[in-house]
């Protein structure tokens, strides 16, 4: 099995994006990894759905990578998060250092 499928794959199962519009899911996982050309989210589509569908396909290490794919998913929001924050108080403290020499 190619790897880019398989990634392809993790991304769609983690995301829920199975059962959506084909274009909707080219589009989104194109989004989260654009390196992944259409055929290989086709072929993720197709193997998401098979391994949805029959649940002794979804094996402890495809469980593992989605799980580790959500944990890389919420540690970046918590990352951008964080970023946001200081992004924040840095212009707070610049519109006060600014405001006193003015």
């Amino acid at each position: 099995m190619n790897k880019k499928v398989l990634n392809s794959t993790e991304i769609i199962l983690s995301n829920n994006l199975a059962y959506l519009n084909i274009d909707e899911v080219i589009e989104k996982v194109k989004e989260i990894n654009p390196r992944l050309s259409e055929f290989d989210i086709i072929s993720g589509i197709n193997l998401a759905k098979r391994l949805l569908f029959k649940k002794e396909y979804l094996t402890d290490e495809i469980k593992k990578r989605i799980k580790n794919v959500e944990f890389d998913l919420i540690m970046g929001r918590i990352e951008l998060y964080i970023i946001y924050v200081i992004k924040c108080q840095l212009k707070k403290i610049l519109k006060n250092t600014t405001s006193q020499y003015l």
